[in-house]
């Protein structure tokens, strides 16, 4: 499925299904459980897509686990094209550093993607980039625990923090975020 906004617009995900929770969405013979969701699916979701303008998302077991065996499940996806008012930034850092996020004053973090690991060969050059599939699962939450609400925040591009999702390979950390107007 592709999600897409106008120009000057990003999405902003307001509810997420993966699973069966009708027999007429999706019809196929194996629909034995209808009332079937996976709980990672608002997460994985809003992880792909909040605040970009386009994503790209896969109906799959793989991407959200599989919430009910032998049943025929689907990707439902709600969501809104906001204005974007507030430049999306991103910041890099390679593993073993530290990074600086900070907003000017009247304006707090929003953190629109996190990755702590390695998927390009072309960010953080080093001779130990085996793995480049490669992705820690706490990224998002634990750097909106860090970041959202406040004007600064110090992350730490380390496998102390996030968990060493390919051990031997030399990761790093990308987050995206917005400044908001506080209110």
């Amino acid at each position: 499925m592709t999600i897409k906004c106008d120009a000057g617009k990003t999405i902003k995900i307001t509810s997420a299904l993966y699973g069966r929770k009708s027999r007429f969405v999706c019809l196929h013979f194996k629909m034995w459980n209808v009332k079937c969701e996976s709980k990672s699916s608002m997460v994985k979701v809003r992880e792909a897509c909040d605040g970009r303008d386009t994503c790209v998302l896969a109906a799959s077991n793989s991407v959200f686990g599989d919430p009910c065996r032998g049943t025929y499940k689907y990707l439902t996806v709600q969501y809104t094209c906001i204005n974007t008012e507030v430049k999306i930034r991103t910041e890099v850092q390679c593993e073993g550093k530290t990074m600086t996020i900070k907003c000017d004053a009247g304006k707090t973090i929003k953190i629109t993607s996190a990755l702590y690991g390695r998927k390009s060969r072309f960010v953080c050059l080093h001779f130990k980039m085996w793995n480049v599939k490669c992705e820690s699962k706490s990224s998002m939450v634990k750097v909106r625990e860090a970041c959202d609400g406040r004007d600064t925040c110090v992350l730490a591009a380390s496998n102390s923090v996030f968990g060493d999702p390919c051990r031997g390979t030399y990761k790093y950390l990308t987050v995206q975020y917005t400044c908001i107007n506080t209110e």
